[in-house]
């Protein structure tokens, strides 16, 4: 059970790795050029997530050309489901307008599990509330074509498990958004 929870968090690391590189082959002074106007793109549009991310909804960080957004999942859904509350539908929906109108930007959607509950069933959970999150953004504007979506279930927690609070943390939405580099 160990090496299976290991093989999914070594796929789904190089699955957000995969959002970030270009491996296109292109000239050193073309990437530089394009990790220029990346930048300016990503930190523009980390100005914007900014105004958008409340304490309540959750956190936002920036790290290179990535920025992260952890959305709180007692907040996002109810106790074993996949259908989002409307306490964050604000959020969302606001999140939505930001990446429909940036076009030139990937986004990865990992969902959390504490791990009370079996493996199985945590990662299922985990991978029905990425995907409903995002049909959500798609529904109001996000191109699909945009946006992957991974489980995670239990397997890379945040805080401790043996406690409440920890548990509660580990509950979450991860949006990862990075720029598309064939756009630059």
């Amino acid at each position: 059970m160990k090496w299976m929870k290991l093989g999914a968090l070594a796929i789904a690391s190089l699955v957000m790795v995969g959002c970030q590189s270009n491996g296109d082959g292109q000239s050193q002074a073309q990437e530089t050029y394009n990790e220029s106007a990346a930048d300016r793109y990503m930190t523009q549009l980390y100005t914007k997530a900014e105004r958008i991310i409340k304490r309540e909804d959750g956190v936002i960080s920036r790290n290179g050309d990535q920025i992260t957004i952890l959305l709180d999942g007692d907040r996002s859904f109810d106790y074993n489901s996949a259908y989002i509350r409307s306490d964050s539908h604000k959020v969302l929906s606001a999140l939505s307008a930001l990446i429909a109108k940036n076009e030139k930007s990937k986004v990865f959607i990992g969902g959390h599990t504490d791990s009370l509950g079996r493996d199985e069933y945590n990662r299922s959970l985990s991978d029905k509330r990425a995907k409903s999150v995002s049909n959500y953004l798609t529904l109001r504007g996000v191109d699909k074509e945009q946006v992957n979506t991974y489980g995670f279930g239990e397997v890379s927690p945040i805080a401790d498990n043996d406690t409440a609070a920890g548990r509660q943390k580990n509950r979450r939405i991860d949006i990862r958004i990075t720029p598309n580099l064939d756009e630059f």
